[in-house]
């Protein structure tokens, strides 16, 4: 659709039928083109490829057109090497490997690829049967369009069970010490709450045994639990946190130089 307002503009930018409209045109034909290759828009890679020869197709007509244009005015057409006749041929074969070549190769392929998922076992036998090929089978048939109810009712539980799993995870678990870092941790879980993931779009969530722990809950299986959960593991070490150990175990606290008690 772009590239049909921009050719449609340049009738009126650089008069019809003219060589800058065709010179235009080739530059345009080049970059959508490119950006086809680039972007891959379309969901199947059979249809990418199939675009991509249509675009091949209209990119050799307009420079082909350039080019008669070009030896229709000029003076030195008759010492060309190439006849008018061998653009010709070259229109034809890229119409034909192009568009209805490519056509057919594309729809074969993808029924090759609806008859390999069709022969599959069905996603829910006789028994209830929700295995992970089972899973796979369905979430190929959603990709081809082609799912039953059967095969929704499949996914939605499938994609219910990741998503619950999903949000009973949480991102970062914080461990402090309570008697000298509560404060320090409550800074850190509220900064982190407020930062997202950039892949997914998702708040970071946050363990912290101040907003997590239930009024009851024993805090030992929560923080287990939490900490089982979380992706990543962050204790904050202090001052606060190894003095109590310095002075437990003076030893493996050695004193820095100028100070006399630890530092």
């Amino acid at each position: 659709m772009v590239r049909k307002l921009c050719l449609v503009g340049m009738l009126v930018v650089a008069g019809r039928g003219s060589v800058a409209q065709l010179f235009l045109a080739v530059v345009i034909s080049f970059m959508t083109f490119s950006l086809q290759i680039t972007l891959q828009p379309y969901k199947h890679a059979e249809d990418n490829l199939f675009k991509a020869a249509v675009e091949v197709h209209i990119f050799l007509l307009v420079s082909v057109a350039l080019v008669l244009k070009c030896l229709r005015y000029g003076d030195g057409a008759a010492d060309e090497v190439l006849p008018i006749g061998f653009y010709d041929t070259v229109l034809i074969g890229s119409f034909i490997v192009g568009i209805p070549a490519g056509f057919a190769a594309t729809i074969c392929a993808k029924r090759r690829m609806m008859e390999q998922v069709l022969q599959e076992p069905a996603a829910v036998g006789p028994d209830g049967d929700d295995s992970a090929t089972a899973k796979r089978r369905a979430i190929r048939l959603l990709h081809l369009g082609l799912t039953t109810n059967e095969d929704m009712r499949l996914l939605t539980a499938y994609f219910a069970k990741l998503d619950a799993m999903v949000n009973k995870m949480t991102h970062v678990f914080i461990s402090y010490r309570t008697g000298s870092d509560r404060q320090l941790a409550r800074r850190l879980y509220e900064q982190l709450s407020e930062m997202t993931i950039d892949e997914t779009g998702q708040r970071v969530r946050v363990y912290l045994d101040q907003t997590r722990l239930e009024d009851g809950q024993r805090w030992d299986a929560g923080f287990m639990n939490g900490l089982a959960h979380s992706w990543v593991f962050v204790p904050i070490v202090s001052a606060g946190t190894e003095a109590p150990l310095a002075q437990r175990y003076p030893s493996n606290f050695p004193t820095a130089p100028g100070c006399s008690n630890y530092c």
